[in-house]
């Protein structure tokens, strides 16, 4: 990215987050595995007026669903990944209270939120590094609604099954 177009972007973030009413954002762009450009907006506390930085984590909710079921159907296509292989054949710490059931959770399960295993909101704690907080899932309670393969709506389980698939 050159130096003009880093300015016109940089030109134009600002009256876009007033035309929108949003008080802040962090703007990264990425040209192969490098970061040519990052940037924070505004304010990520407008209470204190705390600055958005490129280091800012937002909280994303939902939107990891689609991200991970995104990148592990690349890895499917690939060959890399099995969609009906169970997690630990990748992630071999992985495990649940309850230790059948912990080989027998598939990707696939994790993915359609099917694993039974009850909602863990204490998971997307904004302070939490990603690595600290897979280590907690790993000691998991057991499902409380059946076995694998029975439904659960749940949040974690999406953002599980995409947690390491970087690795694959």
């Amino acid at each position: 990215m050159s130096i003009r177009n880093i300015d016109q972007l940089d030109a134009i973030i600002g009256p876009m987050l007033s035309a929108g009413r949003i008080p802040g954002a962090a703007i990264a762009v990425v040209a192969g595995d490098e970061i040519a450009f990052a940037r924070g907006y505004g304010y990520r506390d407008l209470e204190t007026k705390l600055p958005v930085t490129p280091d800012t984590v937002y909280p994303i909710a939902s939107t990891t669903k689609a991200i991970n079921a995104t990148m592990l159907g690349i890895l499917v296509d690939e060959g890399r990944l099995a969609w009906d292989a169970p997690v630990q054949h990748y992630l071999p710490r992985f495990r649940i209270g309850d230790s059948l059931m912990s080989s027998q959770i598939t990707v696939r399960d994790l993915l359609l939120m099917r694993t039974g295993l009850p909602r863990h909101d204490w998971f997307m704690d904004r302070e939490s590094d990603q690595p600290r907080g897979t280590r907690r899932a790993t000691s998991l309670p057991g499902p409380d609604s059946g076995p694998p393969r029975t439904l659960s709506v749940q949040q974690y389980d999406a953002h599980r099954s995409g947690a390491r698939c970087r690795d694959c």
